[in-house]
């Protein structure tokens, strides 16, 4: 009965890409016995119930990726899980054992596990510019080697902005969309400039920074031939230029070959766009190189 269950459970829940990338985390003996493979598939589903079910913006902690988790969002971490560990939709190839990853709006970290799980020897900068969510980022890769992690926003040029952040995932900068709520605050943030860590080779770069993604782009756009590999979220403010012929122009003229995954498409678009966090548009962008 309890094989059976562990059929079930694994058939339903891990899908065998995040089998493999959760084995790399764990570090788990291929010679596991039965008991403690039931155990931990059983604690996968109960975990992806825990977390489905909490309220937006409640902190808590978890080991859902393989090892302790802190994080103010469950969301968010769901997210990462499914695109990331389940979907293995930023997985990518490379001849290097110690591949440089940049790592633009970390978040608590769950991507950085992510990349260490695919590299484990790679060079990983990472950005964040909410310093509530950075403490977290910080004691989530405090023992993870060659990890680098820079508590700014990205932008244009080194200095302050004013940001918006919301306790989760879609903190922006502040004059995207002055969308002040309960659940906003705005807060002084050092910027820095992408550009300056992009003079020598990247394998990814991923970028997620909440509308900025085109004007950063563009200001290191010559020196993304450097990149092997781009991952942008882009993003459309309800109020604002879209900038899209602008954000693909950079891409091709840097010789990338584009991918685009539409988030939350709307059924009726003529009539009715969905909008979150003031945006009524957001891209997954995968530019890489033939």
């Amino acid at each position: 009965m309890h094989q059976k269950l562990a059929r079930t459970i694994v058939h339903e829940f891990i899908p065998p890409l995040f089998a493999r990338a959760l084995d790399k985390l764990r570090g788990r003996n291929k010679n596991k016995t039965a008991n403690s493979e039931i155990l931990s598939n059983t604690y996968l589903a109960h975990e992806l119930q825990r977390l489905s079910e909490l309220p937006r913006r409640v902190p808590t902690k978890t080991s859902l990726l393989g090892r302790e988790l802190l994080t103010v969002d469950a969301a968010s971490v769901l997210q990462v899980y499914d695109f990331y560990f389940v979907k293995g939709s930023c997985e990518f190839t490379t001849s290097l054992k110690k591949p440089k990853i940049i790592d633009c709006g970390a978040n608590v970290g769950a991507t950085i596990l992510y990349w260490k799980s695919l590299y484990p020897d790679s060079e990983i900068i990472a950005f964040e510019p909410d310093p509530e969510i950075f403490e977290l980022l910080t004691a989530n890769c405090k023992d993870l080697s060659s990890v680098t992690l820079i508590p700014t926003g990205l932008w244009t040029f080194d200095g302050e902005l004013e940001f918006l952040a919301n306790g989760a995932d879609g903190g922006h900068i502040a004059e995207f969309a002055e969308e002040v709520t309960e659940e906003k605050v705005k807060i002084t943030v050092p910027v820095k400039r992408l550009r300056d860590y992009l003079h020598e080779p990247c394998s990814m770069l991923k970028v997620d920074i909440e509308g900025a993604e085109t004007d950063v782009l563009q200001d290191c756009a010559d020196l993304l031939h450097n990149v092997e590999n781009i991952f942008v979220e882009h993003h459309s403010f309800i109020d604002q230029s879209q900038k899209l012929s602008d954000f693909f122009l950079i891409l091709e003229n840097a010789g990338f070959r584009i991918h685009i995954q539409g988030e939350e498409p709307a059924a009726q678009p003529f009539i009715h766009r969905p909008v979150y966090n003031a945006k009524d548009l957001r891209l997954d962008v995968f530019a890489f190189r033939n």
